[in-house]
Parts: structure tokens; sequence; C-alpha cells
């Protein structure tokens, strides 16, 4: 059974100014930081938002909205989804097997007097903690064959993309890293698609593979179990304690790329959940700006620190596309393989999306239509480094 460290969260709002460096963590209010508000900020263009629901109430601490200036999650600002509360999301630990409850104060002295009586059994707290757990999700518990979930928090958005593929960014963390990996106690997430009233299909998987995003999927192997394997680690990032920043692993940036029909209304489920017990916190983070629909996509790759795109036919059908589509915006993003330093590849995957923008500005693409960002290595893939060395171009919806 799990070791449990408890955060027994009251129903306090976390607002604090925004810092250069550290990350903070605000959580969902009924104004500033309203769920309407933070799911505005995720999306740019190609997608219109309908309306937005959730299973759970602003004060229980569960949603929030994040700033990482540091990007040590990947990351620089957007909403965050988690099993327990995000008050403490930003605090820097080595503390394993964290727990956070958002408990009203009557809950929270009821839970800890108990605790600290010691007269309350393994087997008691369980029952306690079931009392005050919320439900689990029936398409959580089917990704993961019908194992019980519980503390689901659930976001359904409503919308309808002008484009043909759905786009966005995210990355998953959890306290059940590593030394739950290869074993049943994984907490589960999913971005369930549908159509209207249609059947769900979670679209969180590996890049490049059809299975899903789990602990048990993307990991770096568990250091108590030898006999259990690596999989997919050059998605995977150990915290080593020294950041602000709660989960003991999470994944590198990962992205969802998804046909879709233009004109269509589609509902996205955002859907997390502890599974086999109600323990151990896990989140999911999902970037600001980086929900949009594309209906063309490039891909220029580059030799080891180049910075200036030689694919000189990719570049002139980028150029004739955005000049047959005059109305379009493109985006534009940088990424580089794990060689050198994790700054130098920040400011190298900057100078290759730097030069793109100039070229095209050079061939009469006016800049406003130019988003940029920059990922350096913080975003593979690719298996094999040497295909991350990259500028992605995505034509979006008009």
């Amino acid at each position: 059974m799990k070791q449990i460290a408890f955060f027994l969260a009251f129903f306090v709002l976390c607002h604090n100014a925004f810092s250069q460096k550290k990350m903070k963590v605000w959580t969902q209010d009924d104004g500033l930081y309203s769920v309407e508000k933070i799911i505005e900020k995720l999306t740019a263009s190609g997608v219109e938002v309908l309306e937005v629901k959730t299973n759970f109430e602003s004060h229980s601490q569960a949603l929030g909205y994040f700033s990482d200036p540091s990007r040590q999650t990947g990351l620089q600002q957007g909403m965050v989804l988690s099993t327990g509360t995000v008050v403490n999301i930003a605090r820097s630990t080595q503390e394993e097997n964290f727990t956070s409850l958002a408990l009203s104060p009557e809950q929270s002295k009821t839970l800890i007097e108990a605790i600290q009586s010691g007269k309350v059994d393994s087997t008691k707290l369980q029952d306690a903690l079931a009392s005050i757990t919320m439900a689990g999700d029936a398409d959580l518990s089917a990704a993961i064959d019908g194992t019980p979930t519980y503390d689901a928090r659930v976001i359904e958005i409503s919308f309808i993309p002008s484009a043909d593929t759905l786009y966005f960014r995210y990355i998953f963390a959890s306290e059940e890293y590593d030394e739950f990996v290869c074993s049943p106690y994984n907490d589960v997430f999913g971005f369930f698609l549908s159509e209207e009233s249609g059947e769900r299909q979670n679209i969180a998987l590996v890049p490049n593979k059809n299975i899903p995003i789990s602990i048990n999927n993307v990991n770096n192997g568990n250091p108590d179990n030898p006999s259990c394997p690596r999989s997919n680690a050059y998605l995977y990032k150990r915290n080593k304690g020294k950041q602000d920043f709660l989960y003991d692993g999470y994944t590198k940036v990962l992205d969802i790329r998804q046909k879709v029909t233009p004109g269509k209304k589609y509902v996205l489920k955002i859907a997390i959940a502890d599974a086999s017990d109600q323990i151990l916190d896990s989140a999911v983070f999902i970037e600001n700006g980086s929900i949009f629909s594309y209906f063309n996509s490039f891909e220029l790759q580059y030799t080891k620190n180049a910075h200036i795109a030689e694919q000189e036919k990719a570049l002139n059908d980028i150029v004739e596309t955005l000049k047959k589509h005059a109305n379009s915006k493109i985006q534009l993003i940088g990424h580089c393989d794990i060689s050198g330093s994790e700054s130098f590849n920040m400011e190298l995957s900057k100078k290759r999306v730097e030069w793109l923008v100039d070229y095209l500005v050079q061939k009469g693409i006016a800049i406003e239509r130019i988003l940029c960002s920059y990922q350096g290595e913080l975003m593979p893939r690719y298996e094999k480094q040497a295909l991350n060395r990259r500028v992605e171009v995505f034509v979006v919806g008009e």
C-alpha cells in the first residue's frame, strides 16, 4: 500500500504577484481566474469555443492558472488540472508520495484528529478517505481495463474548428513517478474527443505510436524494480528536487494533432483521476495559446547546430501556401536535439525561428500573420534525436 504524506487544503484562494523566475499557481475563482477565462487564454486562431462545463466547483482548488517563466516544465503559462489541489504545486520539494485533499474545515479537523490520535489503522484511514473522495470517471476506467478510478476532475469544452487538424501542447506530471512504474497504482488522464453526442476517442497518445500517455508508458524505469524496463524515456523528466515544482516526475512537452472536420461541433473532454486508490497527486498542464486548428503543416530539418533552413522546395511551398490563403496565420515552433546545454538549445531554436521569420517577411508575408514559439530540447517528437532538430510550421485556420 502507498505511504501517505498529507497536505490538507482549506478553501483559500492563492493570488500572488508574478515572479520573474519562480513558478506561480493561482487557483480557479469566479473572477480573474474563472474556468471560462482560463480556457479562453488557451485558445488561438482556428478554434471557436462555445461552452465550458466542469464536474467540480470553483472552490475545489482542482483547477488553476500557472506561470512558469523559467520553463522548468517546458511550458510558460496556462491551465493546470489536478487530482488533488493546485495550491502547493509551485513548491520546492524532495518529499515522496505527496497527497493533497481539498477539504472543508470540518473535514480537515476530523481527519487530522483521527490521524494524530494514533488509533486509526490503515483500513480505517482508507475508509475515511473514501468517504470524502470524489467519484471516478467511466471513460478513464475503461482506458485502464476497468480499474476503479477516484477523484475524477473533468472539463468539457464544446468548440468548432475552422481547419481540419486540432493542435495543442501539454505535459502530464505525477507523484507516482518513479516508485509506482510497472505497478497497477497509476493515475490516469485522457483527452477524449468526440463529435457532438458521438463516440469519444482518447487522443493523448505517445508521438508516432498508438499507445496512451501514462506512467507505465512514459518513464525511466523503476529504481526499486530492476526488472521494470524503461518506456519511451526520451519523453520523460525526473524532478531532482531542485525546482519549484511538486511532482516527482513528468513528461516533456507533448502535442495533440488530431484530424477534425471544419465547421462541425466537437467536445473535448479533459479528464484526470486517481486509479486503484485515492491518494498521491497527478496533474495535466496545457499551454496558453497552444489550442488551434490548422489545415497544412511543414517540418524543416537542420544539421547539428545550423539555424538556416536549406530546404528550398519546402520554403517555396510554405510561401506559396501562405499567399494562396491570404487571411491565414502561421505558427512557427523551433526545436533542438539534446546535444549541448538546455539554455544553448533554447537560444538555437529561437535563432532558427527568427531566421525563418526574416525569410518569410522578405518574401512578402506580413509579420503580423506570424506567431512564434521556441521549445529548445523540451519537446522531442522523435526517439531518434537527430530528427528533433527541426522547425515546425503550421498554417492556421482562417
